[in-house]
């Protein structure tokens, strides 16, 4: 079964592994995405396309038979991660705050990082290392990509509802994934009597308001770790995309491997080096994600700046 990193996080002992998974979820993506446990280095699984038909049948007739539609998909463990080498002086002269100041810095431009790659990463290219990002594999020739339209306007809020009924959730939450620009758009749109904008407020897990749009939960990207937007206006016609997603086991997951002898993130304090004097901290965590069901991610692309329309 795949946990999410606040669920994981109830289970970690080790307090500094801890602060690293805390730091991780400060990221709302990273802290709802669940994450299943797989052995090896990738795993072979079929995505659904297709549901077999079903049909009635009259007495003494026998009963049609059909199969859904499958394809072969492989997705691989990427090697994420980095080392922290702090001075031992600094240490000495600073106290251990300064080392974990560096372990902290590290971490969030792991989030960052994470955030970025799952939107924008590409296993091509500019490095082969990374993992597709939802850009990637929702490319603007997919079926579950929409057209926004274009032509001088913002984003559509009948675009919107359509992008949403292009998920398939099985009863899991369905999420939308917008960048900051879009979402104040979303929030002016609320304002507008003229567009009502379907927009409300609820307690999230921790009990912080969070943005809906209907009963989509809003999940906002910001600057990767370099200070880049996420989700900007870089695409074709200096346009962007936003996304809607469904997380489950047999929806869209993230899935990760061994590390240290353990499932998931490895958090280890491997003192002082012997080569230097620095101590050393090193984290790793192989990861990737994998969507098993076609309909479980939808992209809404061709969206320009400006106000939310109708």
């Amino acid at each position: 079964m795949a946990l999410s990193l606040l669920e994981q996080s109830k289970l970690i002992q080790d307090p500094q592994k801890l602060f690293v998974v805390q730091e991780l979820m400060e990221s709302e993506l990273m802290r709802l995405i669940p994450f299943k446990n797989i052995a090896g280095g990738g795993e072979f699984y079929n995505q659904e396309d297709e549901l077999p038909d079903v049909d009635f049948r009259a007495f003494n007739e026998g009963q049609d038979d059909s199969l859904g539609t499958l394809r072969p998909e492989a997705e691989q463990l990427r090697l994420f991660g980095g080392d922290v080498k702090v001075d031992s002086s600094q240490i000495d002269l600073y106290g251990d705050q300064a080392r974990a100041a560096q372990v902290e810095m590290k971490v969030r431009a792991m989030r960052m990082r994470f955030e970025d790659l799952f939107i924008n990463g590409n296993a091509s290219a500019p490095n082969p290392r990374h993992f597709d990002g939802l850009a990637k594999r929702l490319n603007t020739g997919s079926s579950q990509a929409i057209n926004n339209g274009g032509s001088g306007t913002g984003i559509s809020l009948a675009a919107i509802d359509e992008l949403l009924d292009a998920v398939e959730s099985g009863g899991a939450e369905k999420l939308l994934v917008v960048s900051k620009y879009i979402r104040r758009q979303l929030s002016a749109a609320s304002r507008d009597p003229a567009l009502a904008g379907n927009i409300n407020y609820r307690p999230d897990e921790f009990g912080k308001q969070v943005m809906f749009y209907g009963d989509a939960r809003i999940i906002v990207t910001d600057v990767n770790n370099k200070n880049q937007p996420v989700q900007d206006f870089t695409e074709a016609n200096d346009t962007t995309s936003i996304y809607a997603l469904s997380f489950g086991d047999t929806l869209l997951s993230g899935i990760q491997g061994l590390a240290d002898g353990q499932y998931g993130l490895s958090v280890r304090d491997l003192g002082e080096s012997h080569t230097a004097p620095v101590m050393l901290t090193r984290i790793k965590w192989h990861l990737s994600f994998s969507i098993y069901r076609t309909r479980a991610a939808a992209r809404l692309y061709n969206i320009e700046q400006g106000a939310a329309v109708a």
